[in-house]
């Protein structure tokens, strides 16, 4: 990618055609996380080949001890989340009623739930006090998470959602068909996601530190490493929000 964007800027004369570029005029900074770190520097080689370039992030974090404020205003306590209306926002995505999306992707449920041998009567007594239980039909919900920082879905959906996603990356690294479940499912056509709801609003605001950072820098306004006190702003909308719904989320 970095040799990509390298091509492009180069043709719009941003970076030297030979060369390394004039110091402080390039850097990238990454989250903490220490693959993002890794994609940080293999950006910047690509963007400056030989030019010994190193991305930074926010050091006293360690590998992903800390939410850097600039990549996640609300993990950070940077913002806060107006829990109300995410958890409105998560329920008008799916049209208001939890159980009619249980309902709709319940044959891609069951069909999952066949490919991981779900479920034992360990979590079958957990969820549903039953020794017997069938993936698609475990307790689902919209719950708060992590005191307050995040709202997310709980049960077959969510792990599905994370389940698909590991089983897409896996064939994205060009991994052959499996045998079993898994094999016949994805041979079979029957793979379609199971996805969460759409959380764009969320999203939008646990990034919003990015987006006034980039801005200011782009106008020469402040340093991106700096995410100070001006930030500090709450994160949602003031006031109640109502949403009308016969869905279990729970409060």
């Amino acid at each position: 990618m970095g040799e990509f964007y390298r091509q492009r800027y180069v043709a719009a004369g941003v970076l030297p055609a030979t060369g390394c570029p004039a110091a402080g005029t390039l850097f990238a900074w990454a989250d903490t996380d220490q693959r993002t770190r890794a994609t940080g520097g293999a950006l910047l080689n690509g963007l400056a080949p030989g030019c010994g370039l190193s991305a930074g992030f926010l050091a006293d974090a360690g590998d992903g001890a800390a939410d850097d404020p600039l990549f996640d205003a609300i993990g950070s306590g940077l913002g806060a989340l107006d829990v109300d209306l995410a958890r409105c926002g998560m329920l008008d995505a799916i049209g208001g009623s939890i159980d009619a999306v249980r309902e709709r992707l319940k044959p891609q449920l069951a069909a999952l739930g066949k490919v991981l041998g779900c479920c034992g009567v360990s979590l079958c007594r957990e969820a549903t006090g039953k020794p017997q239980c069938a993936f698609e039909d475990l307790p689902l919900a919209i719950e708060i998470k992590h005191k307050g920082r995040k709202v997310g879905l709980s049960g077959p959906l969510d792990y599905a959602s994370g389940i698909i996603e590991v089983f897409r990356l896996e064939y994205g690294e060009g991994m052959p068909p499996g045998g079993g479940g898994l094999g016949t499912a994805w041979r079979s056509g029957r793979h379609s996601r199971p996805a969460r709801p759409p959380q764009g609003e969320i999203r939008c605001r646990r990034a919003c530190s990015i987006h006034r950072t980039a801005r200011r820098v782009a106008t020469a306004q402040s340093d991106p490493r700096r995410v100070g006190a001006r930030d500090r702003r709450r994160t949602g909308r003031s006031g109640a929000a109502a949403c009308k719904t016969d869905s279990p989320g729970r409060p």
